[in-house]
């Protein structure tokens, strides 16, 4: 995103913090998880599947965001939105 900008990445994270109130990490992780949320409703991936299409390379560091972003599991999210 950086180099899009025309920008150093300590630039960038900097201007994108200054507008958005939030870490561009933060952010980041909160597009993904919102992603994982869409492919644990809409199909029928596995929930270490699911982090891996969108570009979480371990399942538990997925779980524990995803966990601290929605309040509950993976697992938990999908048997809600499915009931």
């Amino acid at each position: 995103m950086a180099r899009i900008a025309n920008l150093t990445p300590s630039s960038f994270c900097r201007m994108f913090k200054t507008k958005t109130k939030k870490p561009c990490a933060e952010y980041l992780n909160e597009i993904r998880i919102s992603n994982a949320c869409k492919y644990l409703i809409e199909t029928d991936l596995g929930i270490c599947d699911s982090a891996y299409e969108c570009c979480y390379k371990t399942g538990s560091n997925f779980n524990k965001l995803f966990n601290k972003l929605m309040g509950i599991t993976p697992r938990e999210y999908r048997k809600k939105a499915l009931v």
